[in-house]
């Protein structure tokens, strides 16, 4: 489900947003000086719609309302209770004007004084119990936000800032030690290794398709029917043949179709040939639409005197225009800041998706920040999603 508006009050305590975000590109770009909250406005929906409360009750805020598709609307309310810093942060679902779910984060969740017994519910609570009780709803249920997720039935995927650098992994032993369990390295080794095991499962899934087809081919055979299909058949090869031809140039070990002479008195045969092949290949369709996309986007108009390579037993390969291997952490930060925003925008994130960038512009020559918004609108296009930019650039403006 789409977002078709967000609504911001009292961000900082000083700013106030209300940004449409409904057009027909499913693309809004969100531009301002430094310190206006750009980012933050990022973050808020990116809080909103991954339930991430304990980033949300940080955040200086009066209200957020996010505005969907189908008269849904969430209503975030943050009020201070007291004069100790604590609050209460309540989360409401709207259809149209029928109050769905009230959550009080305040006293009963987060912030709650210990020992104390006294009733903190103030202003917020109350203007929401006054809508439950038009609506017959009770309070006092307590019904997890994350239920706001599945009635809303929005997804979203947020591409920060800082793309290069894997964090590392630390954790503290018993007497609070600091231990190291694995250094930062460059996030382009590690999303290379992704990209192999994804294909790898798709193998894998074929060739757990491919034996169960083997083993009733010969009783399909017998029960086929053709009928009017066999005029069908020789263009279902030729298709079948050129798939497979791509999907080879990715190291994926599909064995292209021989078929001598296609007759009609095998048609029976063909058919059934054809569907397992066609069946076989299903697990790939989606994926090499993507891997398309990607190294075309890199090979064309991205990677200067390099092209990238993509192998199911080796991930990314890089090579100079003589074929001379480049290892991944000695591209320059920008091509892999490209390389690691559009893997994430093509392989990673799903269909019918919420798309969270900020800054894009970051390490990126000015003639590539002019072609990003067309091959970000490929994007959209292709998995149904919906983007929300946060740029300083001019050329992506």
């Amino acid at each position: 489900m789409k977002i078709q508006r967000i609504k911001i009050e009292g961000l900082f305590d000083q700013f106030d947003y209300d940004i449409a975000l409904d057009n027909p590109e499913h693309l809004r770009i969100i531009t301002g000086p430094n310190g206006f909250g750009k980012t933050m406005i990022l973050n808020l929906l990116n809080g909103v719609l991954n339930n991430d409360l304990d980033f949300l009750v940080g955040v200086p805020f009066k209200k957020v309302e996010v505005f969907f598709e189908r008269d849904y609307r969430v209503e975030i309310l943050r009020t201070e209770i007291d004069d100790n810093g604590n609050f209460s942060l309540m989360i409401a679902l709207f259809q149209s004007e029928k109050f769905w779910i009230a959550v009080n984060l305040g006293y009963d969740y987060y912030f709650r004084p210990q020992g104390s017994g006294a009733d903190y519910r103030k202003e917020s609570e109350a203007y929401y119990e006054e809508h439950a009780a038009k609506h017959g709803l009770i309070p006092e249920g307590r019904i997890s936000p994350i239920l706001l997720i599945h009635l809303v039935d929005a997804r979203v995927y947020y591409i920060r800032e800082q793309r290069v650098l894997q964090v590392e992994e630390v954790e503290l032993d018993s007497r609070g030690k600091r231990l190291l369990l694995k250094e930062a390295s460059p996030r382009i080794v590690k999303i290379s290794n992704e990209l192999m095991q994804s294909m790898q499962e798709a193998q894998n899934v074929s060739w757990k398709i491919s034996n169960h087809l083997d083993a009733t081919f010969l009783r399909r055979v017998l029960e086929e029917k053709t009928g009017s299909a066999f005029d069908q058949i020789e263009a279902r090869y030729t298709a079948l043949k050129a798939r497979i031809a791509e999907l080879n140039v990715y190291g994926l070990q599909i064995k292209q179709l021989e078929i001598p002479n296609i007759e009609e008195k095998n048609a029976n045969l063909l058919q059934v040939f054809l569907e397992d092949s066609e069946q076989r290949l299903a697990p790939f369709i989606h994926l090499l639409e993507k891997l398309n996309l990607f190294t075309e986007i890199l090979n064309k108009r991205r990677l200067y005197h390099k092209q990238i390579k993509i192998r199911a037993d080796k991930g990314f390969e890089f090579l100079t225009d003589t074929g001379k291997p480049i290892p991944p952490e000695a591209l320059s930060s920008g091509e892999q800041n490209e390389i690691i925003m559009w893997y994430e925008l093509i392989l990673k994130a799903d269909e019918n998706t919420i798309l969270l960038i900020d800054e894009p512009e970051n390490s990126l020559h000015v003639a590539w920040q002019r072609e990003y918004l067309n091959d970000l609108l490929k994007i959209i296009q292709l998995k149904n999603c919906q983007a929300i930019v946060a740029t300083h650039s001019p050329s992506i403006i």
